[in-house]
C-alpha cells in the first residue's frame, strides 16, 4: 500500500533536491507496484498523473524544466486539496 500523503512528502524531496528524479523514479514504481490492489483512489490518481508526466519526460516529449513545474504544481494541488477537507 502506497499512501497519498507518502507519495506527496517524496515528491517535496524531490522538489527540494533532496532526491534525484531518478531516485525518486525507482522508488515510486517499488512503492506503487499492485497499488491497486490496498490503496485509495486518491493515491491512485496522484501516482499515475505522476507517472504520465514522468513517462512523457522520459520520451522526450516534455523538457525536465516544465515536468518540474507539473510536479510543483501538482504538488500545490494536493497540499491544498488536503487543506480543504
Amino acid at each position: 500500500m502506497i499512501s497519498e500523503l507518502e507519495v506527496r512528502r517524496k515528491l517535496s524531496e524531490l522538489l527540494a533536491c533532496q532526491l534525484s528524479l531518478e531516485e525518486f523514479e525507482d522508488w515510486l514504481v517499488q512503492r506503487s507496484w499492485n497499488m491497486h490492489l490496498d490503496s485509495s483512489a486518491g493515491a491512485q490518481d496522484l501516482v499515475s498523473t505522476l507517472e504520465l508526466a514522468l513517462s512523457e519526460h522520459s520520451s522526450g516529449h516534455l523538457s525536465e524544466e516544465s515536468l518540474f513545474d507539473q510536479l510543483r504544481s501538482l504538488l500545490k494541488k494536493s497540499t491544498l486539496s488536503a487543506r480543504v477537507a
